[in-house]
């Protein structure tokens, strides 16, 4: 039997980023498509950390009913959709998070018979998506895109969607050194 910790490892950062983060550093270093563009790829190239579940002391009070409708409010466009569950809060976040992050959840979300862990924080008295999420969501739309077939028979189209993956890759969130 999979337990639900185990699904929601699998779908937030299990083995699939590690093997999503290879390829596109290896398509970005190795492909004729980089060599093309003229782009240079900056080495080593530094992936940011796939997205956890939040794991951590609890904070003293949970999620208030507030704070609930923040998250609800705050669910990006192509996610709105049913919340079937939300995690304790974690005191403290990871440290790719805004230096304003003061707590984290992960919520399981449904649209469209598929499900999906999001990791929200709480930042200057606030629940959203935190920068490392929001990074990851725009690197999947980012590889959606460029994997379409209109933009494979283009090769102007090719060129930029390997410009747009280095400036993704430039603008990682990254831990700051202490």
């Amino acid at each position: 039997m999979v337990t639900a910790r185990g699904d929601a490892e699998s779908v937030a950062g299990g083995n699939w980023f590690s093997l999503f983060a290879l390829a596109c550093l290896l398509f970005l270093s190795f492909s004729a498509v980089a060599d093309e563009a003229k782009i240079l790829v900056p080495k080593p190239l530094f992936f940011p950390p796939a997205v956890k579940l939040p794991e951590g002391p609890l904070r003293y009070e949970n999620i208030t009913d507030n704070e609930v409708r923040q998250i609800q409010s705050a669910l990006p466009a192509d996610w709105k959709g049913d919340i079937l569950n939300i995690s304790g809060v974690m005191d403290g976040c990871f440290c790719e998070a805004q230096t304003s992050c003061s707590a984290q959840v992960s919520v399981l979300i449904r649209k469209n018979k598929k499900q999906r862990h999001l990791i929200f924080s709480r930042m200057n008295e606030k629940w959203g998506i935190g920068d490392l999420q929001k990074w990851w969501l725009d690197q999947e739309k980012l590889v959606e895109v460029c994997a379409s077939e209109r933009v494979r028979k283009d090769k102007d189209m090719v060129g930029e969607c390997a410009r747009r993956k280095q400036l993704m890759l430039l603008n990682a969130p990254v831990c700051e050194s202490k």
